[in-house]
């Protein structure tokens, strides 16, 4: 888990992060359990289902939902 971002704490909305992983999953589990995910956070609004440029460098991320979360 990431850190929380607070007032005087000197971290930023973009400082702050939460891993999700199964430690038990296997190279064959990946992709369905990051479609479930991508799913869940999309379900929760925490994420757009769409991937755009929105991450550093030529890869394609999701963006954050109405409901990410920070300011």
């Amino acid at each position: 888990m990431g850190a929380t971002a607070g007032r005087g704490s000197g971290l930023t909305a973009g400082d702050r992060f939460q891993t999700i992983v199964d430690p038990d999953a296997t190279p064959a589990d990946a992709e369905p359990l990051a479609r479930r995910d991508v799913e869940w956070l999309t379900a929760e609004g925490v994420v757009l289902d769409a991937r755009t440029r929105c991450v550093p460098g030529p890869s394609l991320g999701y963006p954050p939902g109405p409901h990410r979360g920070g300011p």
